[in-house]
């Protein structure tokens, strides 16, 4: 939603972001016990600038500012914080550096990093929100992408698993056909193996089963919902559904 600013509140958002791109980055190395507050808060900046920036007006200053911030994290050693969120709004203020935004994000995306690899997924969701503003001028890169992530389904691709079943159950909830169809027989493909590979019987699995199990649940229910239900994958994952020893599981269409 686009709202009105005063000038003061604008001035006092902006000296914030100031301060913001002046902070030294936390330059930990990457760890192995996850997320801890201090990233939770870096990542919950990150999200909250695209919307301040398109309701301030912004100078050629505060920009190179924020630009120089962002690769400053991305470089950074900390792999929990990257600026992905931010890439969209970026790329509407300065046309000029899309294109090198695009390459990071698909880069990201094919990442074996998991947390950055999931990242990139939340990135490419936001700029796909965004990028309904101007569909014409973002429409084929963004399609690119989102084949990354049909791709990352089909494959099985762990490090990003989950945030692109994500991704895709939104696509095919909410998103434009064109984008539907370009996933679809990469995500089929997936569920179909899927079925077997999150099965119970398995004790190879490098991922929560249950969890796995949920979110093809949800995705399969998306599809169905929207005429993409007679593949041979969203069928196995329906007829199951009531069958499933686990509510969670049995129930994954009603969250």
């Amino acid at each position: 939603m686009d709202i009105e600013l005063p000038p003061e509140v604008q001035s006092a958002l902006m000296t914030m972001i100031e301060e913001w791109t002046a902070q030294e980055n936390d330059s930990r190395p990457e760890r192995s016990w996850g997320v801890d507050r201090r990233d939770e808060v870096a990542l919950e900046a990150i999200a909250a600038l695209p919307v301040i920036l398109r309701n301030v007006i912004t100078n050629e200053g505060i920009i190179d500012k924020v630009w120089n911030k962002v690769e400053a994290i991305d470089r950074a050693q900390n792999n929990e914080v990257r600026a992905f969120a931010l890439y969209s709004a970026l790329a509407r203020i300065c046309p000029a550096r899309r294109n090198d935004l695009i390459d990071r994000l698909r880069r990201a995306l094919v990442s074996d990093r998991e947390r950055e690899a999931v990242l990139a997924v939340r990135g490419l969701f936001d700029w796909l929100n965004d990028g309904a503003r101007a569909p014409d001028q973002w429409a084929s890169d963004l399609d690119e992408l989102v084949r990354e992530v049909g791709f990352a389904v089909a494959a099985r691709r762990v490090a990003i698993l989950r945030p692109a079943l994500e991704l895709a159950r939104l696509i095919f909830s909410d998103g434009p056909d064109r984008l539907r169809s370009a996933i679809a027989k990469d995500v089929e493909h997936g569920l179909a193996a899927l079925f077997e590979e999150a099965s119970y019987e398995r004790s190879d699995q490098a991922f929560d089963v249950p969890e796995m199990r949920a979110a093809c649940m949800r995705l399969a229910i998306a599809m169905a919902a929207a005429s993409y239900g007679t593949s041979e994958g969203v069928m196995m994952w329906l007829d199951s559904a009531e069958h499933d020893p686990l509510p969670e599981v049995r129930n994954a269409g009603l969250r």
